[in-house]
């Protein structure tokens, strides 16, 4: 008799054990399961950035795939050219496009055109002033894939003079 006691202590927490609820676990998961249990190997997760004040944020992304295009560190970039006056690759949406104007174009990584076109991802920051310290821009710039917007030949831009994506030096 004892013994049977014994072996239903054993068999008891075995079964218990056996009905808990399989699914998935990791709460970063797209498909998690916060009445599993027993992960089943079965979490799914989407890839892609996950930071918010970059441009290519995706709310819906569960892991960063390192793709992550921001402005935050612009000043660290490469200063390709510094141009004073009138710029006409400009449109009228850009302010203090005058001759006391001067523009500081930056490029990440130092992305040169391919085939006199910059290749899908060039990032470029330009700053630009007045003399006078009245106008002060901000225009952050992504080459998108062809096909983007053939207006813009392709570029995306943001105006960052209100602190947008963590400008650090935009006042």
């Amino acid at each position: 008799m004892k013994k049977l006691y014994v072996l239903i202590a054993i068999a008891t927490p075995l079964l218990f054990v056996s009905c808990a609820k399989e699914g998935c676990t990791d709460k970063i998961a797209k498909n998690y399961d916060k009445d599993a249990k027993k992960d089943d190997g079965t979490c799914k997760y989407v890839y892609g950035c996950t930071d918010p004040v970059s441009v290519n944020y995706d709310a819906e992304a569960t892991l960063d795939d390192e793709s992550c295009m921001s402005f935050v560190n612009w000043d660290k970039w490469v200063l390709e050219i510094t141009k004073t006056g009138i710029d006409t690759n400009l449109a009228v949406a850009h302010a203090g496009n005058d001759s006391t104007s001067t523009r500081d174009v930056y490029f990440m990584d130092g992305k040169a055109p391919e085939n006199g076109v910059y290749p899908e991802g060039t990032m470029i920051f330009k700053y630009s002033r007045s003399a006078d310290g009245v106008t002060n821009e901000y225009v952050g710039m992504v080459k998108q894939e062809v096909g983007f917007n053939a207006e813009s030949n392709d570029w995306e831009w943001f105006m960052l003079n209100e602190g947008r994506f963590h400008c650090k030096r935009c006042r």
